[in-house]
């Protein structure tokens, strides 16, 4: 495997953290990473495939592993699919201007946090493999079945999606004691309580 450096991994993750901040309410991790690939030069070994992956290009996955340095260290936060800047991450930013610096302080802070968690204990910095590392799996299926649900609660039916919510408060334990039928109803689709 090439090796990627702290510099080029910094060379990577600042431009990204340019992209979360101009979205201080976060951005989907997809969209960052498609606008961070139009921003950057990928080198061959990151705009090529995983061996036995094809499809499965390496710049996203990569990226999705180097950030999680940035993330122990406290600089981003990776919540249900958007990626956030954090002020500590605005403040490294600023006070890390060499991209090798700014990699190797988030390493170092990783390494921190490492060193503080239970048993086992991790290797040291995150480094990935050939293959897609199951966090940035995981995070990817956590994102992609968060996006497939809200594209179906934007395409269903309105008289289904309340069905589905008075399905969804008996089954928290609620009484539902009406649902509108279908037609104007002034506004009130369920009457329900606890």
């Amino acid at each position: 495997m090439a090796e990627i450096t702290a510099r080029r991994q910094g060379e990577l993750l600042r431009p990204l953290f340019e992209i979360l901040m101009e979205h201080p309410d976060g951005i989907q991790a997809r969209d960052a990473l498609a606008e961070l690939a139009k921003r950057v030069q990928m080198t061959p070994f990151e705009a090529a495939d995983f061996p036995n992956r094809a499809g499965v290009r390496r710049f996203e996955k990569l990226i999705r592993f180097h950030s999680i340095n940035a993330v122990k260290a406290g600089w981003m936060r990776k919540q249900k699919g958007l990626w956030y800047i954090t002020d500590e991450g605005r403040a490294a930013y600023d006070q890390y201007s060499d991209p090798e610096a700014f990699m190797r302080e988030a390493i170092r802070l990783y390494r921190k946090w490492a060193a503080e968690q239970p048993a086992p204990e991790p290797s040291g910095e995150a480094t990935p493999e050939d293959e897609p590392d199951a966090a940035t799996t995981l995070e990817e299926a956590q994102e992609a079945a968060r996006a497939a649900i809200e594209d179906h609660l934007r395409e269903i039916n309105p008289y289904d999606f309340q069905d589905l919510i008075a399905s969804l408060l008996k089954a928290m334990g609620y009484h539902v004691d009406w649902v509108a039928p279908r037609g104007a109803d002034d506004g009130i689709d369920i009457m329900a309580f606890s």
